[in-house]
């Protein structure tokens, strides 16, 4: 106005955009019934997780879906796209079926409402059981027997049973007078 210019200098600092990653540990989120997988955000300042939770890693449970707000020392944030974590169901096993003491050189049938699993025996010299649940006692003692059954997702269950190998008893000879 009068002739006079005046001068000021201003800071002008452009904070990178953050971004707002979400790994999990495994490369998946397919997850087993009672277990979790760890969701971890990229770096960031301060974290906001979709179930409320305010750190870099979180153990995720629960299906559905998570996202992650990252904020930066500037102050400013962004939110990941959704991750989505599966929980696959085990197998819906019933007891071990058929199960009685075995005497020595007996076989016996185990059962199970589920197919497709695998037979074990905690000690074959005392008792083996063949894939399909056939079971024969070699020596008295105790045993356990295990079937394993593979689910969807990996995930697994199983049902174990001690059984007994007794030794084998003849009948008494009918007596004559």
């Amino acid at each position: 106005a009068n002739g006079c210019v005046y001068k000021d200098t201003i800071n002008v600092v452009i904070s990178p955009r953050p971004e707002a990653n979400i790994t999990s540990n495994g490369n998946t989120t397919t997850i087993c019934e009672g277990s979790s997988v760890a969701l971890e955000a990229n770096y960031g300042y301060s974290y906001l997780w979709s179930n409320g939770d305010t750190t870099q890693t979180i153990d995720a449970s629960l299906d559905g879906q998570y996202t992650v707000t990252t904020t930066n020392s500037y102050g400013c944030s962004f939110t990941s796209l959704p991750t989505t974590v599966w929980v696959s169901d085990g197998p819906n096993m019933s007891e071990i079926g058929g199960v009685s003491d075995i005497i020595v050189g007996e076989t016996i049938y185990l059962t199970n409402s589920v197919t497709g699993g695998y037979w074990y025996s905690s000690d074959e010299s005392i008792m083996t059981v063949s894939g399909v649940g056939e079971t024969t006692g070699f020596q008295v003692g105790t045993a356990t027997i295990t079937y394993l059954v593979y689910g969807t997702g990996g995930c697994q269950d199983s049902r174990s049973v001690e059984l007994n190998v007794v030794p084998f008893q003849s009948p008494l000879a009918p007596t004559t007078n």
